[in-house]
């Protein structure tokens, strides 16, 4: 059985409006690849997070896009 190792290196400074950026690296079977997450605050009740990673040219493209709403 092969364990698969994952490391993520994240940092953010803060929330700009309703948007908080974070960037840094993922390593997964010794390969280091950026990335990069966008929290958006959509409304008091509900966050969008969006992961991004880069294509051929290192421009970042969604890879993933989840949210969260508040249920009362």
């Amino acid at each position: 059985m092969e364990i698969l190792i994952v490391s993520y290196s994240l940092v953010a400074e803060d929330w700009q409006d309703d948007k908080l950026i974070w960037s840094g690296t993922i390593v997964r079977k010794a390969q280091t690849t950026p990335l990069r997450t966008e929290i958006v605050k959509d409304s008091p009740d509900k966050f969008t997070a969006t992961y991004f990673i880069p294509n051929e040219t290192g421009e970042f493209i969604p890879l993933v896009n989840e949210s969260c709403l508040r249920s009362l």
